[in-house]
């Protein structure tokens, strides 16, 4: 009698020990999935990249002119004309001030940070990074096996506990390309880096902007490389539609015209004699 006992406890603590590791998963998953950077981009749509070409200016209206000056420069004349009165309807009284509420206490929510990185990109091939942690202060350097040119839609990195606001502007270096009069290498030295690998060089890489940032980058990168590809390409587009159309329609000296028409009521309609600028 005493053996079926003591198995019925044995199984009892078994199956309470089961039942707590399995309440105790889903918490965990939530605290990873709470802390875990993504990256959050505009849309991804090439055809809103396009060079559309400026509008010609409108012609003027037709306004009776009561007095015009002309300023002669050798290239061009300004031209400044006083039209008749304005027909709009009197500009209403200013309103008094009145007293704003003091706005309503707010909750301080996770923490927003504004990150900037200096990227120069080699052979579109790997980039050098380097950044200061905005929560510690500490700089980081690290060496990345993707061309992060590619991701200039990026707009954030964020998780349920933080959130960074991402600006770079990133130097491509084409190392095939080297001046003849270049003393120093293009690459400094640099581990190896392959593709989607991430090599620290400075700073402790544990932060969350260290790291955890990066990864989240890569993984962005790799899950969307066509579709930054193709943004990239639309953007070179972009480029090269808008200096074709300037190398033929390069910039001249025009003429130009302002037109003033003094609103009813105005110091400009009066006299001299009682206070106007006539």
């Amino acid at each position: 009698m005493k053996a079926p006992i003591g198995l019925g406890l044995i199984l009892c603590g078994l199956s309470m020990s089961i039942m707590g590791q399995t309440e105790a998963e889903p918490d965990s998953l939530a605290s990873e999935s709470a802390d875990k950077l993504e990256v959050r981009s505009g849309t991804l749509d090439p055809s809103a990249i396009r060079f559309v070409p400026p509008a010609p200016p409108e012609p003027l209206p037709p306004v009776p002119v009561q007095k015009a000056t002309a300023v002669h420069r050798p290239t061009h004349t300004i031209t400044v004309v006083r039209g008749t009165p304005s027909t709009l309807p009197d500009l209403p009284p200013v309103p008094e001030p009145r007293e704003v509420p003091p706005a309503p206490f707010l909750e301080p929510g996770p923490p927003h940070y504004l990150l900037g990185l200096s990227v120069t990109i080699y052979d579109r091939t790997f980039s050098h990074l380097k950044w200061q942690d905005p929560e510690t202060k500490e700089s980081l350097e690290a060496w990345c096996g993707w061309d992060w040119g590619l991701l200039a839609p990026m707009q954030e990195v964020s998780s349920d506990n933080v959130t960074y606001s991402v600006f770079f502007s990133p130097w491509r270096i084409d190392t095939t390309r080297l001046h003849p009069l270049a003393k120093q290498r293009l690459v400094p030295d640099h581990p190896n880096v392959a593709p989607g690998e991430i090599v620290f060089t400075g700073g402790p890489d544990e932060a969350m902007a260290g790291r955890a940032f990066l990864e989240a980058v890569r993984d962005y990168c790799a899950k969307h490389r066509s579709e930054l590809e193709a943004m990239e390409a639309a953007r070179e587009k972009y480029r090269a539609d808008a200096d074709a159309w300037k190398a033929a329609n390069p910039d001249r000296p025009r003429d130009h015209t302002i037109i003033l028409r003094p609103h009813r009521g105005s110091r400009y309609l009066k006299p001299a004699m009682e206070g106007g600028d006539r």
